[in-house]
């Protein structure tokens, strides 16, 4: 007969951070609650909780699911410059099963206006946190010794220029990863201060202002939020093609100029088109587009 009941795991009580509620009240910050991003950035924020503390991710089953327990705190989100900014700390259990370990990471997101240029960018002495997405070269042997990048599918490493390189090679142990037209900077250990959650916006604003305008625009149009919500909603082939078939000549010109993967396919109102299109595609650009139906499915 068991003497003692185990007790379902749970996330550590994470110390307060220091002078963030004053910070956030000076600056009119909301608190955003425990699930301030959508399934997407959340489920890449997770994954790089392991790699961030060198952990490789489990295997999905049942018995792991149960204790991957996985908790946002001290949530912020704002406006800056236009842009809307979340700021967070994440914590999950990285222990192997039955052993509960579990880790904090600082998180800040910035809204770009447009789909996010990185889709992934860790260091490269880390655990990949996702293995299915094809790697490419900046062309600088020093920051492709210290990170691995995976980009949107109509994006070429030119877009990474120096300016950006430099910003980050600045903390070689950040992460960076892209969903929808968001922009995450992740790295090991929580915010810990106010100072350290100023330093980091400042920090990621830099990165992002450093983009080319043909990337990442100076101003957020946010008369795009319609249809990028419609993209994030496709779900199947059949979705992406009823999509293409039902958009406005100003939705055709704003998809054509945006980093989706279904970019190539603006001017598509065919099934007949969409295929001519997709066997035209090169073998990256194919691979981005399975990998947003293969995102969704993961879900």
């Amino acid at each position: 007969m068991r003497l003692f009941k185990r007790r379902p795991p749970t996330s550590t009580k994470s110390a307060e951070v220091s002078r963030l509620a004053e910070l956030a009240a000076s600056h009119s910050w909301q608190p955003l609650g425990d699930q301030p991003f959508d399934s997407g950035l959340t489920d890449f924020i997770f994954r790089l909780n392991f790699s961030l503390y060198d952990e490789r991710q489990p295997l999905s089953t049942e018995a792991t699911i149960s204790t991957r327990v996985s908790t946002f705190r001290d949530v912020y989100g704002r406006e800056l410059e236009g842009r809307r900014i979340v700021v967070a700390n994440h914590s999950t259990n990285i222990g192997i099963i039955k052993l509960y370990d579990f880790k904090g990471v600082a998180v800040c997101a910035v809204e770009l206006g447009t789909i996010s240029p990185i889709l992934l960018m860790q260091p490269r002495v880390l655990p990949p946190a996702v293995r299915h997405l094809p790697t490419v070269a900046s062309g600088n042997p020093e920051f492709d010794a210290k990170f691995t990048m995976v980009l949107a599918p109509t994006v070429g490493p030119q877009m990474i220029t120096t300016d950006v390189q430099q910003r980050i090679m600045v903390h070689d142990d950040w992460a960076f990863v892209g969903d929808d037209r968001w922009l995450a900077c992740v790295s090991r250990g929580p915010f810990e201060s106010a100072d350290d959650v100023s330093r980091r916006l400042d920090e990621v604003m830099g990165i992002v202002h450093a983009f080319p305008r043909s990337v990442v625009p100076e101003q957020v149009d946010h008369s795009v939020d319609d249809l990028a919500a419609r993209i994030d909603r496709i779900s199947t082939v059949e979705d992406a093609l009823a999509f293409l078939q039902q958009l406005s000549p100003e939705d055709r010109q704003r998809l054509a100029q945006s980093n989706t993967p279904l970019a190539p396919f603006a001017d598509v109102t065919t099934p007949e088109q969409a295929m001519a299109r997709l066997e035209s595609l090169d073998v990256q650009q194919r691979m981005q587009l399975m990998a947003m139906f293969q995102r969704v499915e993961d879900h």
